[in-house]
């Protein structure tokens, strides 16, 4: 279970920081949906409500990562 906790962090990390650093190198969103942008940040408060509750420490600490990328890339939209 660890070992999964793990890698589901991971990739988490990698599918969205990149997507931040381009966001914040270029100081555009251009192609990036804000519709898409706040499904995925409300999704992944929910998640991280849940793994709050569960003590899932790889479910919250993925998401409160997922949410504060999110929210950067909303602010320079």
């Amino acid at each position: 279970e660890k070992f999964l906790g793990t890698w589901c962090v991971l990739l988490s990390f990698s599918f969205i920081w990149p997507q931040v650093w381009r966001v914040v190198r270029h100081d555009t969103s251009h192609g990036i949906s804000p519709f898409g942008l706040m499904h995925g940040i409300v999704g992944s408060a929910l998640w991280l409500s849940y793994g709050i509750l569960q003590s899932d420490t790889a479910v919250w600490f993925s998401n409160t990562s997922f949410c504060i990328a999110q929210s950067i890339i909303i602010a320079i939209t």
